[in-house]
């Protein structure tokens, strides 16, 4: 904290030892998964440090401060004592409010990655096979909120660094829960403005930069060997078909992925909303992984098409 007692020497290198050690340690598990197993090694850790505070806030039996940690277990308390419940709801740190939340915005994720939206392609050999290529709604999944937390982040770290841009500090934490929000309504809206407005603009910068444009995407398929019914097999037709998408859905979905991160944590939802938003991306896409796989074992045809 500003104006602590500094670290001695001694516990300054434990600590950066402890860094190094662990950082290792995690890209080793890395390359074993991603050489042996499915997905990103970092991406199920990712994963499980979420499900593990998720549980943690919900079930803890144990107490802080005379209060059970759990929101259920202090729920299930203040049922059986005749407590008041509206402490288990809005209660500070973790509640039954939070656990509702994070169960809803589970599920709205879970359903917003799933939606899709379908361009008609055809085959150009067997006869024309006719077919539909899926954009996904969350174009470009939870890059931006990723990026998005990593500008909080830095930006936090000036503050830190230059007392007098303090000011901002308030703005670069998302409210907790709805005491929270309902307390100073103007920040919950500045941050969430922020939020919003950094992970559209991220999510249409990564369309570019990481080749998901329609240009990058009509030469795949044009590569494979498919093309757009009705017209000859050009890329430029194909371009123009998927740009009309590709640009809406990286507005839309950084949009999305902000609003839903913000709204999370304005409920008190368990972890943090970017926390569950990235369980549930890291968790569909090694779903996806795996059934691509499977399909790529059962039609060997389209392991061009899949990039193996």
């Amino acid at each position: 904290t500003r104006g602590g007692t500094p670290l001695p020497l001694e516990t300054r290198m434990v600590v950066l030892g402890q860094l190094v050690l662990g950082a290792l340690v995690v890209m080793y598990l890395d390359e074993l998964v991603s050489k042996y197993g499915f997905g990103s090694g970092i991406g199920l850790f990712i994963l499980g440090g979420v499900a593990t505070e998720v549980m943690w806030q919900a079930l803890s039996p144990f107490r802080y401060g005379g209060e059970l940690i759990g929101a259920i277990p202090f729920f299930l308390s203040s049922l059986v004592s005749g407590g008041a419940l509206s402490d288990a709801f809005l209660r500070g740190g973790s509640n039954m409010l939070g656990v509702i939340a994070t169960v809803a915005v589970f599920l709205v994720a879970v359903y917003a990655e799933s939606m899709r939206v379908e361009i008609p392609i055809a085959y150009g050999r067997f006869g024309g096979i006719r077919g539909r290529y899926p954009l996904k709604f969350m174009y470009t999944s939870v890059i931006p909120v990723i990026l998005a937390m990593a500008v909080f982040a830095n930006l936090r770290l000036l503050t830190y660094f230059f007392p007098r841009l303090g000011f901002l500090d308030p703005y670069l934490n998302a409210p907790r829960g709805l005491t929270q929000v309902v307390g100073d309504p103007m920040r919950a809206l500045i941050y969430f403005v922020l939020l919003v407005s950094l992970c559209v603009g991220f999510s249409v910068l990564w369309v570019s930069l990481a080749g998901m444009g329609p240009r990058e995407v009509a030469e795949s398929l044009d590569e494979a060997g498919f093309l757009i019914p009705g017209f000859r097999r050009d890329v430029r037709v194909m371009e123009q078909l998927l740009s009309r998408y590709i640009g809406g859905l990286a507005v839309l979905s950084g949009l999305a992925i902000g609003a839903l991160s913000a709204v999370a944590d304005f409920l008190g939802a368990l972890g943090s909303g970017t926390g569950i938003l990235l369980a549930v991306g890291i968790t569909y896409s090694l779903y996806e992984e795996i059934a691509r796989e499977r399909v790529s074992e059962m039609f060997p045809a389209l392991r061009r098409f899949l990039g193996e």
